[in-house]
């Protein structure tokens, strides 16, 4: 059976065939992937995995798209999409169950309003709840960790997973570790001031004088360090404003890459590697990507459990 009679056959979701993706990332930079795919519920997604795993077809989770740099060229594989699994569900008054397609930001702005100020990342930070949690988001000084309570995931062979250590670090998790599917996430918010809501401005203000807004970006291109931060590296080397036609180093804030118009996939690796050599030439240090690059090579070595044992940058380690 063709991949798209089974998911016809067992209502999968909505399909779309040879699609563009670059519509689906805040970065507008993507190519052709042979299936996209909405999934209508948790029960529909499990069986999709299980077949695609059954006929050994490679496959990726799609959630907001703002944290992903993705190949231009024809991707031959299924990106899964969960923006159709998006319930909110209160436990307590405190107490919510998000799915993993949601994005939250109304639902913070409501947080805050009613006192919760540890809500601030649901109202600042682009991104699903599924992608949030997976990536422990956080700003100015607020963390996805501190606020999830539990997390019901599926492995990659299609079964349920209910976790409550989900070993966050900074920008890491136990669901990159090993490869799992965020499902709906948890959360308590405990941290609760009259102030919350004046914070939340003062924080909008201050974000929208400090980086770029209504442009094509991924917001922060590099990992933070105990012993430095990625934009001043790259200030203290003057290059900001710096372009490799239209991929683009911020004026605003050095970390955050833009792509003026037009730029390719290519152009934007280049960007990134330039700067990278740049930095380890004059200050011996690796920067860390934060972006996620997906290649269907990077694909491949993820659904084998690879990612641990390869510095997964793509293809284009320069050292």
């Amino acid at each position: 059976m063709m991949l798209k009679d089974y998911i016809s056959k067992n209502h999968i979701g909505t399909l779309y065939e040879y699609h563009e993706l670059k519509q689906y990332t805040t970065f507008k930079i993507g190519g052709i992937c042979r299936y996209y795919i909405e999934v209508s519920s948790i029960v529909k997604l499990s069986l999709l995995i299980k077949y695609l795993k059954k006929i050994n077809y490679l496959y990726y989770i799609l959630g907001n798209g703002s944290n992903l740099l993705i190949d231009d060229c024809f991707l031959d594989c299924v990106f899964i999409s969960l923006k159709k699994l998006n319930k909110i569900t209160k436990l307590a008054e405190n107490i919510y169950m998000l799915d993993a397609g949601l994005k939250p930001n109304l639902l913070g702005i409501k947080l805050v309003k009613d006192g919760f100020i540890d809500a601030i990342p649901f109202c600042l930070i682009p991104g699903t709840i599924g992608g949030l949690t997976y990536m422990n988001a956080s700003c100015f000084k607020k963390s996805i960790q501190n606020i999830v309570k539990s997390v019901i995931c599926m492995d990659h062979f299609g079964n349920i997973i209910f976790l409550k250590d989900c070993q966050f670090s900074y920008r890491k998790s136990i669901f990159q570790e090993l490869n799992l599917i965020i499902l709906k996430v948890i959360f308590e918010f405990k941290e609760k001031k009259e102030d919350a809501y004046s914070t939340l401005k003062k924080y909008q203000n201050i974000k929208k004088t400090t980086q770029p807004m209504l442009v094509n970006t991924s917001g922060s291109m590099f990992m933070n360090d105990l012993n430095y931060h990625a934009w001043e590296l790259i200030d203290k080397l003057k290059l900001r404003g710096f372009s490799i036609n239209d991929a683009c180093i911020s004026m605003i804030h050095t970390n955050f890459f833009l792509n003026k118009g037009n730029a390719k996939f290519k152009e934007m690796i280049a960007l990134i590697y330039y700067v990278k050599t740049k930095i380890f030439l004059e200050f011996n240090i690796k920067l860390k990507l934060e972006v996620k690059i997906i290649t269907i090579q990077s694909i491949a070595y993820s659904k084998n459990n690879l990612r641990n044992k390869i510095d997964w940058e793509g293809n284009y380690e320069s050292f």
